[in-house]
């Protein structure tokens, strides 16, 4: 059997994933909510760069406005938050600026697939639809920019298959385990039946996640309509009528998923923070 990239680099970080997983799951019973969030910051924190933040809270605007309640991923280096001197006090919650923000995630531990109106996967896409609308309040970082002070004096191109600017966020759902109502589902043909009835009817919008993880084996990942076998994309691209699309992989959909991750945050250059802003506004009041 052929390897996949860089020497099976996927599978790898698969293996790594699933043990560094149960590790934590015997410090935590993930069949509360937060536990599981806190074993992804975990899991985050293990494998992100350095530069980049991990923490729980809310997404917020100058004007006080906020989104969010999971997991955000964000500009550590440009941005310190108000957390205790220990980064891993994952029980905390922050109020992380819209200009810091890289990537939002809503983590639930079995994810139902139902068509129930009412479904923590229902709730979840409300949830990052609410974080991206206000994220993306924040000011474009467009193509012709050197650095957030410099600009190139014509304007580029947009390149196919990524955003015209580039600082979108990113965003994904993530679970452990799949249900349909109450009952969890185990049989992987059940499973992949479910999502392609969700694919086929589920419409994306430019405030859709990026990725969904469904479960242990399933992953729902974003494609430009008139490519759809060809061009899975980093982001939603807000010209091109944007679909879903699935693959199933026995264990590997949470790294797929993170690989996914790198690549929409590696193409996002956040702009400056407005800390003149900050710093005139308690100096005039």
């Amino acid at each position: 059997m052929s390897k996949y990239l860089y020497d099976d680099f996927i599978i790898n970080l698969s293996k790594r994933i699933t043990s560094r997983l149960n590790e934590i799951s015997a410090d935590y019973n993930f069949d509360y909510g937060d536990e599981y969030e806190i074993a992804i910051c975990e899991l985050l924190r293990e494998f992100l760069p350095t530069k980049y933040g991990v923490c729980r809270g809310f997404v917020v605007n100058k004007a006080g406005q906020k989104f969010g309640d999971d997991i955000i991923i964000y500009d550590q280096v440009s941005f310190p938050t108000l957390k205790s001197l220990n980064k891993n006090d994952w029980a905390r919650k922050e109020n992380i600026p819209i200009e810091a923000v890289y990537c939002y995630i809503e983590a639930k531990y079995s994810l139902d697939i139902s068509e129930n109106p009412n479904s923590n996967l229902s709730k979840a896409l409300k949830q990052i639809s609410d974080v991206k609308s206000l994220v993306n309040e924040r000011e474009k970082y467009e193509l012709n920019k050197y650095d957030p002070y410099h600009f190139i004096p014509k304007p580029l191109n947009p390149v196919f298959g990524i955003p015209p600017y580039r600082n979108p966020i990113f965003s994904l759902i993530v679970s452990r385990y799949v249900k349909n109502g109450d009952n969890r589902i185990e049989n992987l043909e059940t499973i992949k039946t479910l999502i392609n009835k969700y694919v086929e009817k589920y419409k994306v919008t430019e405030n859709s996640p990026e990725g969904i993880v469904v479960g242990q084996d399933n992953y729902i990942f974003t494609a430009i309509k008139k490519y759809p076998n060809n061009n899975p994309t980093r982001f939603i691209i807000p010209y091109e009528e944007n679909i879903y699309q699935s693959m199933q992989k026995d264990s590997n959909a949470l790294a797929i998923a993170l690989v996914h991750l790198y690549a929409g945050i590696d193409w996002i250059r956040l702009d400056k923070m407005p800390w003149e802003e900050i710093f005139n506004d308690i100096k005039n009041k």
